[in-house]
């Protein structure tokens, strides 16, 4: 889980994993139980993204989404919002780019 460090008095400390973090790695659960953004693209075509917050931006060149860990852009030709609910997003059309902020 990408987290924010931490600077105390010059120096750069790693915030303590939360207790979901140190029990998914001990137990060895998949990630899917987690609270981790899943992010799966099938070629150029589709993106589905599993635990996305909400919708930044929206237009069928580019759409923003947030999710609890970072910002996803996705730029291309017509994109469309193919099915969303409260936690799962798919977005089709032909997908030239993906950048995570």
């Amino acid at each position: 889980m990408a987290r924010k460090k931490e600077i105390q008095k010059g120096k750069e400390k790693e915030p303590k994993p939360s207790l979901r973090e140190i029990m998914t790695q001990a137990l060895e659960l998949p990630v899917e139980l987690s609270d981790l953004s899943k992010t799966t693209l099938l070629g150029n075509k589709e993106l589905s993204i599993q635990n996305f917050k909400g919708i930044i931006e929206y237009d069928t060149k580019i759409i923003r989404l947030n999710t609890k860990d970072f910002m996803i852009k996705i730029w291309g030709e017509n994109l469309n919002i193919k099915n969303i609910n409260d936690e799962d997003i798919t977005v089709n059309g032909k997908i030239s780019g993906i950048e995570l902020n």
